[in-house]
């Protein structure tokens, strides 16, 4: 399993473990990240955020009603690189 496939985080468990990975790619290779600094970063998960209803419809899928754990991890995972 990809330790950052975010439709596999379903608790809160598994949301921290999905965190703590994406922390330590950060820490091993941020060029790897789009997003490298905290404000870059917090305004690529607003933007997504903004734009997840497109984000969706792109993919074909429907945008949750509810936030789910995954959708919080897509959203986390999503700004590293979301400009």
């Amino acid at each position: 399993m990809d330790p950052l496939d975010s439709t596999a985080v379903s608790s809160r468990d598994d949301l921290s473990a999905f965190l703590r990975e994406l922390a330590r790619q950060a820490s091993l290779d941020l060029d790897a990240f789009e997003n490298r600094t905290v404000p870059d970063y917090l305004e690529a998960a607003s933007a997504w955020v903004v734009d997840m209803d497109g984000v969706f419809a792109n993919l074909g899928q429907r945008v949750p009603e509810t936030p789910t754990w995954a959708l919080v991890a897509q959203i986390f995972l999503a700004a590293t690189a979301y400009e």
